[in-house]
């Protein structure tokens, strides 16, 4: 684990794959990239675009979502 004042990282497992994570308690909802879902094996067709909301970053900009998915999360 690293961990500096400001950012805490923890590696955890989703879905059985390794993934280096930023711990925030401050988030709303947790954002994955959808190469490191493909790289888990998870396909497009797996995410629900039923629940695609809009998320604004720290400095304003928009961040385009696909959906939800749900994984299986161990450390």
């Amino acid at each position: 684990m690293n961990n500096s004042p400001s950012e805490i990282f923890t590696t955890l497992r989703f879905n059985g794959h390794k993934v280096k994570t930023k711990i925030d308690t401050g988030a709303k909802c947790n954002v994955l990239p959808l190469s490191s879902l493909q790289s888990m094996g998870i396909e497009q067709d797996q995410i629900d675009p039923s629940k695609t909301v809009q998320l604004i970053a720290f400095g304003g900009n928009a961040i385009k979502t696909m959906g939800n998915v749900s994984l299986n999360t161990t450390n």
